[in-house]
């Protein structure tokens, strides 16, 4: 089971306090998210999971620990 928010999901400007924060655009992560082709990873990330068991780990997070 994955556990993996789309790129392309629609983002609620007020949904929390995450709204507020400021991210530096120059920040190489910050470059990096926009430059990666998530969805695409992902779907291949997800072929090798099993759909048993408990919910795992938001893959964006897994690729972005590889890609460092």
């Amino acid at each position: 089971m994955l556990n993996y928010t789309s790129q392309y999901q629609t983002q609620f400007e007020d949904f929390s306090d995450f709204s507020k924060i400021n991210l530096n655009p120059s920040n190489r992560w910050i470059k990096i998210a926009h430059v990666l082709p998530w969805n695409n990873m992902v779907s291949i990330y997800a072929k090798k999971l099993s759909t048993n068991g408990a919910g795992g780990i938001n893959p964006r997070h897994i690729i972005g620990a590889l890609y460092y």
